[in-house]
């Protein structure tokens, strides 16, 4: 991705919005996979990827235990493929 993905709390659920690849335009990123560690506080965000996915921007999740008020208490990273982590800031936060 040329940048890093955005993240905002909406209605309780953490929006995630991407943009395609540009090393791998022909690879879409059709959903977001999700781990949350209660105990170190870290939720890590990894795009599954394919070809001839319908091409979405958006992704809503409902994180296990993590709400916006508890959001703060957390890390929050992008995982790229090569597992090279980037942390995320929440929008408005």
């Amino acid at each position: 991705m040329p940048s890093p993905p955005s993240i905002r709390w909406d209605r309780g659920q953490l929006v995630v919005q991407t943009e395609n690849s540009i090393e791998n335009s022909a690879l879409s990123i059709y959903e977001i996979q999700s781990t949350v560690n209660h105990a170190d506080k870290v939720i890590l965000l990894k795009g599954l990827q394919a070809l001839g996915k319908e091409y979405k921007r958006e992704f809503r999740l409902a994180l296990d235990g993590v709400n916006p008020d508890s959001a703060s208490m957390y890390r929050i990273y992008w995982v790229d493929p090569d597992d090279k982590r980037t942390e995320l800031r929440v929008n408005g936060i």
